[in-house]
């Protein structure tokens, strides 16, 4: 029964303490949340360290990647075709641009597969082919000799098989815009065999790729558009990025939107050539993976939406994602099905609650470290006056460790929800406020305590609401310390400020 009692009278004890901690801590926390809100979210100050936070996860995610979506009954998914580094030697013999004939076998048997799959399963057709290569016509392929001339004519037959699996089949393709724009203005313009086209940058901050353009003229929204315009009557969704099926620019530019991560794994399947083109190896293996349906799709989006066909060689192509190293192709093909299945963004307001709660949770550690500093700084013993620099170190690291933590579960809800969270900005921003403002009033409060005032002040939440809304400059103004008075006001004009204009910030966003 004394265990018992002791163990309710320590929970007590924490629990008040805990409620204290929230009493005093609050006008920081709340200013620190909505000064990293107006900088985070609006002005992308911070967008840096957020991005190295998604790599590190990315690190964390390389160790997974081996778990393939071969289980995911449900869901869009694009099967990406790649050159991998092999077939670039053996077949390709390295060179730039790609043999044309050699492009022309291998996408034959793509078109052969999907022709395969679309008799056999009616229902459940494949009608879009985007091919993450720059298949521009070269012009010192019809003047170089007898070999280019015979590589000519395979450009030339590319190009028709394009118009013939449009015509016959159905299946649009959808090629990159030329990187070299003035000499592939014109072979666009001739839109050989009715492909369609779209930019293939992909968006890049800091090293890494999460997000990609919200316009109708990049790849993966050509690719949306063509799987669109094959959609029966009111089964595609709407999209903000692409207005049209007929590619009409949008009437305003719009923030880059989330490529939703989990595609990555439940979405994307890579597929490496192999074997020789045309053999029966080959023939077996497109048409075992098209096959496959892990189970009966659920709604008609899902199951096999696109093939995307790319580079699957080199680092020229390869981006950096959460989920670790990508090529090129991938991000595209994760970019087309997030058009599919939009990442469904968190409200601004709810980034900011969790902030608070983040920052309540850092604030109660870190005041523990501080008060531990004080006591040993101010103690009669030489051994704890000596070790007092240690326990800032052990903040410190303890701040870091705990970051490392959270970006761990950071990354579980990046992987299992798709949702964008990031503990950096508040640790880094708690940290900084322990320093700047909270050493003082801890060195103060402890400075007291040892001398015998005892325990410092603990004020309820309306006393202290009204002593940080002008309780405090009225007390020291009747006092005649009106210097004093005007650095409170002056604090609490920013303080108003910082919250008053995150608040219509997230308003305006939100609504």
């Amino acid at each position: 029964m004394q265990a018992a009692g002791e163990k309710k009278n320590g929970l007590q004890r924490f629990g008040s303490y805990v409620l204290q901690q929230i009493r005093d801590d609050w006008p920081a926390v709340i200013f620190v949340a909505c000064l990293f809100s107006i900088f985070d979210n609006h002005y992308n100050w911070l967008r840096a360290a957020e991005s190295y936070a998604f790599i590190a996860i990315g690190n964390l995610a390389a160790l997974v990647r081996g778990h393939e979506a071969a289980d995911v009954p449900s869901g869009p998914r694009a099967l990406v075709v790649q050159i991998d580094s092999s077939t670039l030697n053996t077949r390709y013999h390295e060179r730039s641009p790609l043999d044309r004939c050699e492009l022309r076998r291998d996408l034959a048997d793509v078109y052969g597969a999907i022709r395969r799959h679309n008799g056999a399963s009616p229902a459940r057709r494949l009608n879009v082919v985007v091919i993450d290569i720059d298949l521009r016509p070269w012009s010192w392929l019809a003047t170089d000799g007898q070999r280019a001339s015979a590589e000519a004519d395979c450009e030339r037959g590319l190009y028709a098989d394009f118009r013939s699996a449009l015509e016959a089949d159905g299946v649009h393709t959808v090629l990159m815009t030329p990187q070299d724009e003035q000499h592939g203005a014109a072979w666009m313009k001739e839109n050989p065999g009715k492909a369609r086209f779209g930019n293939a940058d992909i968006l890049v901050n800091y090293g890494l790729a999460i997000r990609q353009y919200c316009r109708p003229d990049t790849l993966a929204a050509a690719a949306f558009q063509a799987w669109a315009h094959t959609r029966p009557a009111g089964t595609a969704p709407d999209n903000e990025c692409v207005p049209s099926a007929g590619g009409a620019q949008a009437s305003e530019p719009h923030e880059p939107v989330y490529i939703d991560p989990r595609l990555y794994r439940t979405g994307v399947v890579p597929l490496a050539l192999s074997a020789e083109p045309g053999s029966p190896a080959r023939i077996a293996l497109l048409d075992g993976v098209l096959k496959a349906q892990a189970g009966s799709p659920r709604e008609a989006n899902d199951g096999w939406q696109a093939v995307f066909f790319g580079a699957g060689y080199g680092g020229d192509d390869h981006f950096v994602t959460p989920l670790g190293d990508l090529y090129g192709v991938e991000v595209h093909a994760a970019g087309f099905l997030s058009f599919i299945q939009p990442v469904q963004e968190k409200k601004k307001w709810i980034d900011l609650l969790a902030d608070i709660l983040l920052g309540f949770f850092f604030g109660l550690v870190i005041s523990q470290f501080w008060s531990a500093y004080y006591r040993k700084c101010l103690s009669n013993d030489v051994r704890h006056r000596l070790t007092a620099p240690l326990t800032l170190l052990a903040l410190v690291v303890t701040v870091a460790a705990m970051t490392v933590l959270l970006l761990i579960v950071s990354y579980f809800a990046l992987l299992r929800f798709g949702l964008w969270a990031s503990p950096v900005s508040m640790a880094v921003g708690m940290l900084l406020d322990s320093f700047v403002f909270g050493a003082p009033q801890g060195g103060v409060d402890a400075a007291n305590f040892l001398k015998g005032s005892g325990r410092p002040e603990r004020r309820s939440f309306a006393e202290g609401a009204k002593k940080l809304f002008g309780g405090a400059v009225l007390h020291f103004w009747r006092q005649g310390d009106y210097a004093t008075a005007g650095l409170l006001a002056v604090r609490l004009a920013i303080w108003v400020g910082v919250v008053s204009t995150a608040l219509v910030l997230i308003a305006m966003q939100d609504i």
